[in-house]
C-alpha cells in the first residue's frame, strides 16, 4: 500500500477527480486484460477511509498500459490523504501512475449560527470565515433587516434591525453562500394608540381640518394598532360646506410599507358620507379616488382577517372642487308671463355667474358673483299648449325652468240638451296670453261667436234637432281641450206623408211648375219610422212631352247643408204603375228619361230593418220651349228697325235667320243665336213697291212674321233748276220717286218757250227733256 497526502487550503471547498493507470495484464483470448489498482482517500487524517475508484480490470486489444477515471468527490479544506494498493485480481507486482486534478470553491463559515435580540430596534455582527480570494455579499430574507456592504476572505457582516411592532416573535436570516446566521427578535405586546377610543362613529377620532395648498390637502394616521380581537379604529374629517372634494391616499401595514416601515397589521379601510349608516369599501393599500361631498367624511380601518392585531398608518389626500347647489332643483313657471328667482349656495371663495340659453327667459344678470348668492329671472307667456323647458347656465350647470301649457277650465263643464233644435254658451277661463280657436267637431254643432280668442271669453254654438232614435255627442274643441254637448234621442213617428207604403197609396207630390223647362219637388224630413216601413210618392207629368230626371237622396252618409238626416235609405223609380222597379241611386241620382204619365219613386232603408229620418230632392227637366213676343208685326212700308223677345229654358239653344224670300229687305238680324231669354234686333228696307210684303225670321223654331205697309210716295227733281243760255235748245231734269209713284210732267202756261215735255208721265224714277 501506499499511501500519499496533499494540504489543501482554509477558506474554500475542494472538488477532486483524475485517472489512474497500470501495466500490469495479461493475454488472454486475443485481448489484453489490466489490473487497476485500488485508490481510497481520507479527509480526518486516516481513521476513515472512502473509496474512490479503481480495484478493476480494464480490457484492450493492445499491450502497453490501461486506465481508469476517478469520478469527482468534494472534500474540505485542509490535508488529503490518498491511499492506493494492488488490485484484489492480480499476483503480480506492477506499476501505476494517478493523475489527480484539484478544483476550488469559496467556502463561508459564519462565526455563530444565529443571535436572539430584543423587541427594540438595534444592531450586531456575526464574523464570516473564507477563502483570502472569496468575495462575498450578504443577503436577508427579512424586510426588517439592514445590512451593511460585504467583504474579501475574512470578515465580519454588520447588521441593523427594526422594532418588532408584533404581538409575535419574528425570524428573519443573513445568507452568505450556502451558510445561514439566523436573527430572532422577540414579540411586542401590543397596547391601544392615541386615537382610541375610537372604536364606534359617535367616538370617531377627529382628525385635523384640511388646510388646502391649491386645492390639495394631506391628512396623516400615524402607527395606529389594532390592539386586540375585533378592535376597530373609526375616524372622522369635515370638509367644509359649499366644494365637493376627491379623496385618494394610501393604507399601510404588513403587505404595504412605507419607505422601509414595519406596519405589521393586513388592514382594509372604508368610508361614509351619511355618519356610518352605510360603508363603502376603499381598499387595502394604494386608495383609488373617489368623489365625496360637503359634511363630515367618516374613515374606519379594520383588519382584513378575523381577530387580526397589529400596527398601520394610513395618507389621506384630499381635492377640494366648487360645488353649487341650486334651489330650488327646477325652477316652476306659470302660464302668463312673470318672475322666478334660483338661490346658489357654495363655497366662500367660489366664484360664478349665470346666464339664459333660452329665448322666453330673460332679464338674467350675467354679473360675477362670488359666494352664495341668487339669481332672478323673467320669462314669457307660454302662449302654447304644450309645457315647455328652458335652461339658464348657472355657475356652470343647467338649471331648467319648467313652464305650464295653457290650460282651459269651461263653465258648465258640459252641455246636456233635449233632441229639439237650440243654442248654448261656454265661458271659458284662461291664462291672458293664451290664445285658443273653437272648432265644432260635429256636423250639427255650429259656433257663432268668434272662431279665435286671447285669455278668457265665450263659446256661442247652435244645434240641430236630434232626428234620430239615439242620443248623441257632440264635441267642441276649444284650444287643446274639449267640451261636450249630449243631446237626448227623438222617438220617430210616421210622417205628413203616410200612409205611402203601397203604389195605391202613393202619396202625391203635385204636378211640376217649370220655370225654363226646369222644375225641382222636395221630400223633407221623411221617416221609416219602423221595421218595414217603405214610402212610395207620385209625380204627374204632362202628356206631350219626354222628360229629364235628376237629383240627390239625403240620409245618415249624405247629409244636405248640415242637415241632421240618420238613415241611409236608397230609392227606385216606376213608371207603370209600380208593376216594375228600377234602382236610381243612394245619394246623388243620375239623369234618367221618362215618359210623361205618373212617375212613382219608391224610398226605403239600405239596410234591411233600419230606421230614421231622410230627405230627397227630385229635379223635373221638360223639352225646350220657345215663346216670341211680339209673335209678328205690321211695319210701316218707312220703318227701319224692329226688334222681337225670346222666353226659352237657360239651356235651351236657338237661332235666328230671316227667311230667304225676305233677306233682300230684312237684314242685320242679331244675335243670330244665343241660349235661354233674348231680343233680336233686325233692320228693314223702306217698302218703295207699289203693294205691302211680308218676310219672317225663324226663332228657336218659331216663326216671327214682319208685314210692310207701302212707303209713303215722295217726289225730288235733280236740278230743282236751270240757268239756260239763250240759244240753248234742249235741257234735261232728273225724278226720283217710289217705283210705285206715278207723276206728269207739264210745262207751265206762262212758258210758251217751253215745248216738247216728254215724257208727259210716268212712274218711279225717270229723267223728262224739254225744248227752249
Amino acid at each position: 500500500m501506499d499511501y500519499y497526502k496533499i494540504n489543501l487550503e482554509t477558506g474554500y471547498t475542494h472538488t477532486i477527480s483524475g485517472t489512474i493507470s497500470s501495466n500490469n495484464n495479461y493475454y488472454y483470448n486475443n485481448n489484453y486484460y489490466y489490473y487497476i489498482p485500488k485508490i481510497s482517500y481520507s479527509t480526518d487524517n486516516g481513521p476513515i477511509w472512502s473509496d474512490w475508484d479503481g480495484g478493476g480490470v480494464v480490457v484492450r486489444w493492445f499491450s502497453g498500459e490501461g486506465s481508469q477515471p476517478l469520478s469527482p468527490k468534494p472534500v474540505p479544506e485542509g490535508a488529503l490523504y490518498l491511499k492506493i494498493e494492488a488490485n484484489n485480481w492480480s499476483t503480480h507486482t506492477h506499476t501505476y501512475g494517478v493523475n489527480i486534478t484539484i478544483t476550488s470553491a469559496c467556502a463561508y463559515t459564519f462565526s455563530s449560527a444565529g443571535v436572539s435580540v430584543i423587541a427594540e430596534a438595534g444592531s450586531g455582527e456575526v464574523n464570516v470565515t473564507t477563502g483570502s480570494t472569496c468575495t462575498w455579499t450578504p443577503v436577508s430574507n427579512a424586510a426588517w433587516i439592514t445590512l451593511a456592504p460585504g467583504g474579501t476572505g475574512n470578515g465580519r457582516v454588520s447588521y441593523s434591525y427594526k422594532a418588532n411592532m408584533a404581538a409575535a416573535p419574528r425570524t428573519g436570516s443573513i445568507r452568505i453562500g450556502s451558510q445561514i446566521f439566523t436573527v430572532t427578535q422577540v414579540a411586542r405586546p401590543l397596547s391601544s394608540d392615541d386615537y382610541e377610543p375610537n372604536n364606534i362613529e359617535v367616538q370617531a377620532y377627529h382628525l385635523s381640518t384640511p388646510v388646502f395648498t391649491q386645492n390639495t390637502s394631506v391628512i396623516g394616521i400615524s402607527r395606529a394598532t389594532c390592539h386586540e380581537a375585533g378592535d376597530v379604529d373609526i375616524y372622522k374629517v369635515n370638509l367644509a360646506a359649499g366644494y365637493t372634494y376627491a379623496i385618494s391616499g394610501a393604507l399601510y401595514g404588513s403587505l404595504y410599507q412605507n419607505n422601509h416601515s414595519n406596519y405589521t397589521l393586513n388592514a382594509k379601510i372604508s368610508y361614509s358620507t351619511n355618519s356610518g349608516s352605510t360603508w363603502s369599501n376603499w381598499g387595502s393599500s394604494q386608495l383609488p379616488r373617489k368623489i365625496v361631498p360637503e359634511g363630515i367624511l367618516y374613515l374606519k380601518i379594520e383588519p382584513n382577517t378575523s381577530r387580526g392585531v397589529g400596527t398601520y398608518a394610513a395618507k389621506i389626500d384630499i381635492t377640494s372642487a366648487c360645488a353649487y347647489a341650486i334651489s330650488p332643483a327646477i325652477g316652476e313657471a306659470t302660464t302668463d308671463a312673470g318672475s322666478g328667482e334660483a338661490t346658489v349656495t357654495t363655497g366662500s371663495t367660489c366664484v360664478w355667474r349665470a346666464r339664459s340659453f333660452t329665448g322666453w327667459i330673460t332679464n338674467v344678470s350675467e354679473e360675477t358673483v362670488t359666494g352664495s348668492g341668487s339669481v332672478r329671472y323673467s320669462y314669457h307667456g307660454n302662449t302654447t299648449r304644450s309645457p315647455r323647458n328652458g335652461t339658464i347656465a348657472i355657475a356652470g350647470q343647467g338649471y331648467m325652468v319648467t313652464q305650464a301649457p295653457c290650460t282651459y277650465a269651461f263653465s258648465p263643464a258640459f252641455k246636456a240638451t233635449t233632441a229639439d233644435a237650440g243654442s248654448g254658451e261656454i265661458n271659458v277661463t284662461s291664462g291672458s296670453s293664451c290664445g285658443w280657436a273653437t272648432t265644432a267637431l260635429a256636423a250639427w254643432i255650429t259656433i257663432t261667436s268668434d272662431e279665435s280668442t286671447t285669455g278668457n271669453g265665450k263659446v256661442v254654438y247652435s244645434y240641430l234637432e236630434n232626428m234620430a232614435t239615439s242620443l248623441r255627442n257632440g264635441i267642441i274643441r276649444i284650444g287643446n281641450q274639449t267640451f261636450t254637448v249630449r243631446q237626448d234621442a227623438r222617438p220617430l213617428s210616421s210622417d205628413g206623408y203616410e200612409p205611402n207604403n203601397t203604389a195605391t197609396q202613393a202619396s202625391s207630390l203635385g204636378d211640376p211648375v217649370f220655370t225654363q223647362n226646369a222644375s225641382a219637388i222636395d221630400i223633407s224630413r221623411a221617416t221609416c219610422h219602423e221595421a218595414g216601413d217603405v214610402d212610395i210618392y207620385k209625380v204627374n207629368l204632362e202628356a206631350g212631352y219626354t222628360y229629364t230626371i235628376s237629383g240627390a237622396l239625403y240620409g245618415l252618409s249624405n247629409q244636405n247643408n248640415n242637415s241632421n238626416y240618420t238613415l241611409d235609405v236608397k230609392i227606385s223609380y216606376s213608371t207603370n204603375g209600380g208593376s216594375t222597379w228600377s234602382n236610381w241611386g243612394s245619394s246623388q241620382l243620375p239623369s234618367k228619361t221618362v215618359p210623361s204619365g205618373t212617375l212613382y219613386l219608391k224610398i226605403e232603408p239600405y239596410n234591411i230593418g233600419d230606421l230614421g229620418t231622410y230627405g230627397a230632392k227630385i229635379n223635373i227637366m221638360a223639352p225646350c220651349t220657345y215663346s216670341l213676343s211680339p209673335s209678328s208685326v205690321d211695319a210701316l212700308g218707312d220703318v227701319t228697325t224692329g226688334t222681337v223677345d225670346i222666353t226659352a229654358g237657360a239651356s235651351c239653344a236657338w237661332t235666328a235667320v230671316a227667311s230667304s224670300s225676305a233677306a233682300a229687305w230684312i237684314t242685320n238680324v242679331s244675335p243670330s243665336s244665343g241660349r235661354g231669354n233674348g231680343t233680336v234686333t233686325y233692320s228693314l228696307a223702306a217698302n218703295n213697291t207699289d203693294a205691302p210684303r211680308t218676310g219672317t225670321i225663324a226663332i228657336g223654331g218659331q216663326t216671327y212674321t214682319v208685314r210692310q205697309a207701302i212707303a209713303p210716295c215722295t217726289y225730288s227733281l235733280s236740278p230743282s233748276s236751270a240757268d239756260a243760255l239763250g240759244d240753248a235748245p234742249t235741257g234735261t231734269v232728273g225724278v226720283t220717286a217710289g217705283a210705285s209713284c206715278t207723276w206728269t210732267a207739264v210745262a207751265s202756261s206762262a212758258a210758251a218757250w217751253i215745248t216738247n215735255v216728254s215724257p208727259s208721265s210716268g212712274r218711279g224714277n225717270g229723267t223728262v227733256t224739254y225744248s227752249l
